[in-house]
């Protein structure tokens, strides 16, 4: 009997640590981007990504842009990304939409 209890409390706690990945990371070497102000929406082309699945993400009114650490515009972003190198992106598991980039 008392070898029960651990035995039911090791098979129960084994099972309350699992884990749910939300968001892929992909780091591109350099991006191709495009934005449109009129749709609040645009397109990611990565370049030199080997872990990207896609060739092309759409930006949305929800993709969040990062400048070290701070929140930046998208129309900043579209302006500055062409200097930047080792972009990463953010791509939501199940939709697969892109939620954050982050240089």
């Amino acid at each position: 009997m008392k070898f029960l209890l651990p035995l039911f409390l090791l098979i129960t706690s084994s099972a309350s640590y699992s884990l749910e990945i939300l968001e892929h990371a992909y780091e591109a070497e350099k991006i191709r981007a495009e934005y449109y102000d009129t749709s609040d929406s645009g397109i990611i082309r990565p370049i030199n990504c080997n872990a990207c699945t896609k060739d092309i993400y759409n930006i949305h009114s929800e993709t969040r842009f990062y400048e070290n650490g701070k929140e930046i515009t998208p129309e900043y972003f579209i302006r500055v990304h062409q200097s930047k190198s080792f972009i990463t992106l953010f791509v939501d598991v199940k939709s697969e939409l892109l939620t954050r980039v982050r240089f």
